[in-house]
């Protein structure tokens, strides 16, 4: 067997091992939304403000080892606060006890709603 030929035969195989992957159309969708942090000082209120994006995808149904598997990934920037006298404060988008709360923001406050079958 030529090299071509293999090439090409290994190339099949894999589009069609990653065809059951989930790498066509992602049905999640991409949201944004603006983290806005106030801090009272002496001086009055002081507010800072980031957008933060997350990405959600869907493993596909035959996506090997979990299957359906639904991951997300965070971009954006800390909320920074300029106070007076030159002092910055900076509002992390994770902490020791709660690492991915910035990612499940919207998860917990979309309201449940029951389908046409009245299951949640």
């Amino acid at each position: 067997m030529n090299r071509r030929n293999f090439l090409s035969r290994v190339a099949l195989g894999a589009a069609f091992v990653l065809s059951g992957c989930g790498l066509g159309p992602d049905p999640t969708p991409d949201y944004r939304y603006r983290l806005t942090v106030e801090v009272e000082t002496p001086e009055g209120l002081k507010s800072g403000s980031s957008v933060i994006e997350v990405q959600t995808n869907i493993a596909g149904e035959y996506s090997i080892p979990t299957p359906g598997r639904v991951s997300q990934r965070l971009r954006g920037e800390a909320v920074t606060v300029d106070l007076d006298d030159g002092q910055v404060l900076f509002a992390l988008l994770r902490s020791d006890s709660e690492a991915d709360w910035a990612k499940q923001v919207m998860f917990l406050l979309t309201p449940s709603v029951r389908s046409s079958d009245g299951k949640n």
